[in-house]
């Protein structure tokens, strides 16, 4: 039976590094198909990275093993560790990057025990090879190194609750460049459930009052904002470029007023 292994990087197709891993990773077993999530991600943008595979693998099967290529220097303050849910498997540095994946705390989070690194500026090809080959062969994770209660969270990409408000942020623009928010179905419906409320996007000009169910019911060229298959919160222009129009990034806001 073939395991399959993901990987996520940021870097780009035509460089060295993804083939030297790739091909570690069949040296091990021929029984590994590997399948690009993408390398396209900016360089070192860890939240971006968290964000695709989160949305990326929750159709593939079970059992497989997903390898974080993004930030891979670890340290005693973000070590490296493998994270089991819903059993998946991710592999990958522990700085902020599980947070995004994970809305809650994760079945199993491992910090690995200080790996020995025989390619000091290319440390993920001394790891990753390593602890896949330990979960192929049925190892036991805990085994490896610390049981942690959860993986690092970083407050700052969580959206802000208050009295009357919800603040968050631009997660992500996708190839339509429309922005997808840090607000989930979920807090919406707990928080601002059936009041009336306004929905604000950088400034006190670019707002709306609704929530589509789909893009075309808004009017062309009309900002519009709805839940997508995600169930986040997504800004668009219908049939337009609503980035470059609201100048949208990740330093971009969203309020909620209810």
């Amino acid at each position: 039976m073939q395991s399959l292994v993901s990987i996520i990087s940021d870097w780009k197709n035509h460089d060295y590094y993804l083939p030297l891993l790739k091909g570690a990773l069949l040296a091990i077993s021929d029984r590994i198909r590997i399948l690009d999530i993408s390398h396209n991600i900016p360089t070192f943008d860890y939240q971006r990275a968290g964000f695709v595979l989160k949305s990326a693998h929750k159709l593939l099967p079970e059992g497989s093993i997903h390898l974080i290529a993004v930030n891979t220097e670890a340290n005693s303050e973000y070590p490296y560790a493998i994270v089991k849910h819903k059993n998946h498997y991710f592999i990958g540095v522990d700085n902020g990057i599980f947070g995004i994946i994970f809305d809650s705390k994760p079945d199993l989070v491992i910090h690995c025990d200080e790996p020995e690194i025989y390619f000091p500026s290319f440390p993920c090809l001394s790891v990753y090879p390593n602890l896949v080959n330990f979960i192929l062969n049925d190892g036991d994770i805990s085994e490896l190194g610390d049981e942690m209660e959860d993986v690092f969270r970083k407050t700052e990409i969580q959206p802000i609750v208050e009295l009357g408000s919800i603040t968050g942020n631009i997660l992500y623009i996708d190839s339509y460049n429309n922005g997808i928010t840090n607000i989930n179905r979920k807090i919406f419906e707990k928080h601002v459930g059936d009041k009336s409320f306004d929905i604000y996007i950088n400034s006190t000009y670019n707002h709306v009052k609704k929530i589509c169910k789909t893009y075309d019911e808004a009017p062309i060229g009309e900002l519009l904002v709805l839940f997508n298959s995600l169930d986040l919160l997504e800004i668009a222009v219908r049939n337009d470029d609503a980035a470059s129009l609201l100048n949208l990034d990740k330093k971009s806001y969203i309020k909620i007023n209810f």
